[in-house]
């Protein structure tokens, strides 16, 4: 943590943790045993002025939106917040925005993320069907109407695993994406919005 304070990075994002699909059903003393060691790496990297997140993704201990409020009743979101993924919590049946509305007191950090939903996919052929932003079935707009109403100004980033095109054609498409469909503005990190 001390090499992201020097690199200026206000956020440590944590993911992990045994899925249920490999290590059984989770107990609540797992809740609690996960959610504790949680609280522990923030309330470390809060002295060092970085937020510590969590990052419900697929195939981890956090992947679906039931798992999601388990740990967020017994996480103390003082020391550790979360890092919503929409496009992970898309693959679950999950509603990504209403997670961002009923978790935005504690978002710290937000994925733009966008997924062509294939219920015929499984295991890491899931990964595959993450895509440009507006070129999947996530509501992102519902996702940044629920951050503008909110006042979200936490970080967000555009996120894009892997695709057929090249990085630049991604990058450019999903900005564009953003600015054209969205109506937002881009604003790089510690730089004030106009």
């Amino acid at each position: 943590t001390r090499m992201l304070k020097g690199f200026g990075s206000p956020v440590l994002v944590l993911g992990g943790g045994p899925s249920e699909a490999a290590a059984g059903a989770h107990t609540a003393d797992d809740y609690r045993a996960f959610c504790r060691a949680l609280e522990d790496i923030g309330r470390r990297t809060k002295d060092l002025g970085i937020e510590t997140v969590y990052h419900p993704h697929l195939d981890t201990f956090i992947e679906r939106r039931d798992q999601l409020d388990r740990m967020m009743d017994e996480l103390d979101t003082n020391l550790a917040g979360l890092c919503i993924d929409p496009a992970h919590l898309a693959h679950t049946n999950s509603d990504p925005v209403d997670a961002v509305k009923t978790y935005i007191s504690a978002v710290r950090y937000m994925h733009f993320k966008d997924t062509r939903v294939d219920p015929a996919l499984k295991g890491y052929d899931r990964y595959g069907a993450f895509c440009e932003l507006g070129a999947g079935v996530v509501d992102l707009a519902g996702i940044a109407d629920a951050l503008l109403e909110a006042n979200y100004d936490g970080l967000a980033i555009i996120e894009l695993d892997a695709s057929k095109k090249t990085a630049e054609q991604s990058t450019l498409e999903s900005i564009a994406y953003i600015r054209d469909t969205l109506g937002l503005v881009l604003t790089p990190q510690g730089a004030k919005a106009s």
